[in-house]
């Protein structure tokens, strides 16, 4: 939580489904604290995922390290 409130963007990332993972997680505990924060989930969309190597996976799902930092810049770059 100290953490949290120090930093205007949080960002999760999990190697698991977003829906209901870490990332809800984080929102819920924030909510029972009454911190209102802006919080990316990055994480495994809730579809179906083509069979390949983890670094196509990664990249099609977007959590390839370049994807996510991307994102982040992009998060950033708009304004919170």
């Amino acid at each position: 939580l100290d953490i949290c409130k120090n930093h205007s963007l949080i960002v999760t990332l999990e190697d698991n489904i977003v829906s209901g993972g870490f990332g809800s997680g984080v929102l819920g505990l924030l909510s029972d604290e009454g911190l209102l924060k802006e919080v990316m989930c990055l994480g495994i969309p809730d579809r179906f995922i083509h069979q390949g190597s983890i670094d196509q996976l990664r990249k099609e799902i977007g959590l390839d390290p370049e994807s996510i930092a991307d994102k982040i810049r992009n998060k950033l770059s708009v304004g919170l």
